[in-house]
């Protein structure tokens, strides 16, 4: 239905006019003209906020959401790095024989 509504409109009142179409059916198809025009609407809607905010260089909350979990991986592995090293005991150096000064 790529016609503009006021021309299906007047396409659908001439049918309900001739008997070919009830009210129902053409409450229904222009119901379904308006979903479909929304949805499509919509969907232009976000891609072109979406090209905008990328040309702007703005992040997208589930761009920012990602890092955050990205941070809190790599925040978890420095704790567990951290704690590791603690319960290792280190080698005691030991002096080297036969040496003097």
């Amino acid at each position: 239905m790529s016609k503009e509504p006021i021309a299906l409109l007047r396409e659908y009142l001439a049918k309900v006019n001739k008997g070919e179409k009830s009210a129902q059916e053409v409450l229904s198809a222009v119901g379904g003209w308006m979903k479909e025009s929304g949805d499509s609407l919509k969907n232009k809607i976000e891609v072109e906020v979406e090209a905008a905010v990328k040309r702007m260089g703005f992040a997208k909350k589930s761009d920012l959401d990602e890092l955050a979990d990205e941070v809190a991986e790599l925040r978890k592995l420095l704790k567990v790095k951290k704690v590791a090293p603690k319960n290792i005991k280190k080698p005691i150096k030991k002096a080297a024989k036969g040496k003097t000064k």
